[in-house]
């Protein structure tokens, strides 16, 4: 199953490889509407056509309106899969992956320029030094937002381009323009409430934005707006990309079954591995981070002190051509400044760093941090997720703007000199120091870190699981999952799926699965809110599909109604199901309210399966585990509480290894030593329950 093996050869009988990659800026594309039927085009006209039908079926959601000629694409689809179908060799009997150019470009991408600080834009000689990338590669509309809030009084700001554009203007003036030179003035956004939006035409290459402050008008500062896909050919690359996975049956509903279901959009084809590597020692797991960046691991001692401005080698730093990050939080503390440090190095060399977390639990010196960051090198981008609700008045979705987060975890490296470099890193565990340490240090001397000391923010320990997964193909596909959240349309927050999925008649054998030399491996994208709460589907089937054994982690515990009786019906078939979860959440962003959810639900399941508290002090259990039958493993950042199956952006990775499983059932093991068995109902309060019932879908 790695590249040289039989799984490929029907597939070069047809003259493409299982793994069809972009090679290269310049690789030949092809009309999607050309009449010609080879599969990669059959292939990409699917992919196209079924990311507009996945549109309009979301805008008819938003608008109740009937797209025109929606039956008939939906019929065209079913044609296309048939016609694809007839092409796959019918004696394939193990999965395969073509991944082909995709070619549309749709949505709204948005992008804040903050102008925080002057000084952080002086011109030189006339002309801004400050770069800014336009990816106006990967969307229909790139829109930037102007945001003064340097100043007081308004700056004069003149912006030319070399092409069409418009300025539109909201607030106590209002203008739309189209040319290509624009003078306005640029009010402080906090103090007018005024907002200015800078829209490219599709063919600019640059613009100039040069503003004037009049308490010093002989200075001139300003920044310089660049295409991206200059910037970063590979970015485009990872963009445009698709994947079709073709799936064989697997015999039985248990699961094997499962491991190769065709059912989910943002799931991608099944792929073998070289190695997981386990992290769950915490500070092993930050060293393995830094590692992947360095070159070289950081020595025990020296990240025990938590001094943020350590001296760093970066002799033995790898070339790497990207760096992908997504996190829940990326605090500015010992360990998201170290990160930071070694981010911005890697950018002033070429590297494109892209970070995306969560804005609605980021603190003020977490957004400091990450703007000055990514203002610092044009190679470095920076997405706050923000939860706005799209072309609604629902009082259920206006309130899900206050709570609905980004909680995808991982890192991304790609080196396309060296792919050995390739890697990743996913599990529950954030840019934190409550993550990597148990007790938190002084960080007094250093006013832009985050002080827990000083109470900056509660500390508490959190105990989580992480894994590395070395493997160059694996990582690219990663990255192109990445891309595709990290273009989510910044209106409707649709998020395009990577992957089409075909079902082969024939049936995997069990060398499949028995006879791999490295661990089967599948990542999950949910997106609840827009992909019908797929990841709740996919539980419920994850929990089916135990025979055996179903062993549960979470600090969270609020099931859902469908997934409460997929956990009786495995209790039913005289499956052993064991939870691990955590009771009293101290330290925690709603502690006051989350144990007694966890309370009620313990009440719940309290008869009916073998339930554990993890006790030890000043610690919360953080890892997030599904075992199936010694098999099969889920594991990355989702949490069984309703939130992560209603609201929340989540990840993680379905794995079919033994080996792995054995390493997770001793780690599961080793949990129970900390724990003891919950044998008595829990005592609740009757105004936190009453507060639950109101904001249960949220909890």
């Amino acid at each position: 199953m790695g590249s040289d093996s039989k799984t490929q050869i029907p597939w070069r009988l047809l003259g493409l490889p299982v793994m069809f990659l972009l090679a290269c800026s310049s690789a030949p594309t092809r009309n999607p509407s050309s009449s010609d039927d080879s599969l990669e085009t059959l292939l990409m006209r699917h992919a196209a056509l079924k990311a507009e039908f996945a549109r309009e079926t979301d805008e008819r959601k938003l608008t109740g309106r009937e797209p025109t000629d929606h039956l008939e694409k939906q019929k065209l689809l079913t044609e296309l899969h048939a016609r694809i179908l007839r092409l796959a060799p019918p004696s394939q009997e193990e999965p395969a992956a073509i991944t082909v150019p995709y070619l549309a470009s749709e949505g709204l991408s948005a992008m804040p320029l903050y102008i925080d600080s002057l000084p952080a834009f002086r011109a030189k000689d006339g002309q801004p030094e400050r770069v800014v990338p336009l990816p106006l590669w990967s969307s229909r509309e790139h829109r930037v937002e102007l945001v003064n809030r340097a100043t007081e009084e308004p700056l004069q700001a003149r912006l030319s381009c070399d092409g069409e554009f418009t300025v539109s203007r909201s607030g106590p003036a209002t203008d739309l323009r189209e040319k290509r030179e624009a003078r306005f003035e640029l009010y402080n956004a906090d103090l007018n409430g005024q907002r200015v939006f800078f829209t490219p035409g599709p063919s600019i290459r640059q613009c100039t934005l040069l503003l004037q402050d009049s308490r010093s008008p002989k200075e001139t500062y300003g920044a310089r707006f660049v295409r991206e896909d200059e910037l970063h050919p590979l970015a485009p690359r990872l963009l445009s990309a698709s994947q079709a996975c073709f799936l064989p049956q697997a015999p039985g509903d248990g699961p094997r079954s499962l491991f190769l279901t065709p059912d989910y959009d943002h799931m991608t084809c099944p792929a073998e591995v070289e190695r997981i590597v386990p992290l769950d020692d915490p500070l092993d797991a930050f060293t393995t981070k830094l590692e992947l960046l360095l070159g070289y691991r950081l020595p025990t001692t020296a990240l025990e002190r938590q001094d943020p401005f350590i001296e760093l080698d970066f002799s033995r730093a790898p070339k790497l051509d990207a760096i992908l990050i997504s996190y829940l939080v990326f605090r500015a503390d010992f360990s998201g400044t170290l990160l930071s440090r070694i981010l911005k190095w890697h950018a002033d060399r070429g590297t494109m760093v892209k970070i995306l977390v969560s804005d609605v639990i980021s603190l003020e010196k977490d957004k400091a941090m990450l703007r000055k960051l990514a203002a610092s090198s044009p190679n470095i981008q920076l997405s706050e997720f923000r939860y706005n609700s799209p072309r609604t008045l629902s009082v259920r979705d206006r309130f899900a703007e206050l709570h609905r987060t980004m909680h995808v975890k991982l890192l991304i490296t790609l080196s396309e000199s060296d792919p050995s470099r390739n890697a990743v890193v996913l599990g529950g565990r954030n840019i934190h120091d409550a993550f990597v340490f148990k007790e938190p240090k002084s960080h007094a001397k250093w006013k832009d870190v985050v002080d827990y000391v000083a109470g900056d923010e509660a500390f508490v320990h959190w105990k989580d699981f992480e894994v590395k997964i070395t493997s160059p193909d694996f990582a690219r596909t990663m990255a192109q999952h990445y891309f595709t959240l990290w273009t989510q349309d910044a209106e409707t927050f649709l998020v395009r799926s990577l992957n089409s999925n075909f079902t082969l008649p024939t049936q995997a054998p069990p060398s499949y699965f028995t006879a791999a030399k490295g661990p089967l491996i599948r990542h999950f994208l949910s997106i609840p809110y827009k992909d019908g709460g797929r990841l709740e589907d996919f539980y419920v089937e994850l929990f089916d599909s135990a025979r055996k054994t179903l062993h549960l982690s979470t600090p969270y515990f609020h099931l859902t109604p469908r997934l409460g009786d997929a956990v009786r019906r495995a209790v039913d078939r005289g499956v052993e199901v064991t939870l691990i979860t955590r009771i009293e959440l101290d330290g925690d962003t709603a502690d006051i309210v989350l144990s007694d959810v966890n309370k009620a639900a313990i009440n719940r399941f309290l008869d009916q399966i073998t339930i554990y508290e993890f006790i030890t002090p000043k610690t919360i259990l953080h890892s997030k585990l599904v075992l199936i039958d010694g098999e099969l493993s889920f594991m990355g950042g989702v949490n069984l509480n309703k939130r992560s199956f209603l609201h929340d952006t989540e990840s993680g990775i379905l794995v079919h290894s033994p080996e792995f499983a054995r390493t997770l059932e001793r780690l599961y093991e080793s949990y129970k030593t900390e724990c003891r068995p919950i044998r008595e109902e829990q005592k609740t309060v009757i105004w936190k329950q009453l507060l639950i019932r109101a904001f249960q879908d949220a909890l």
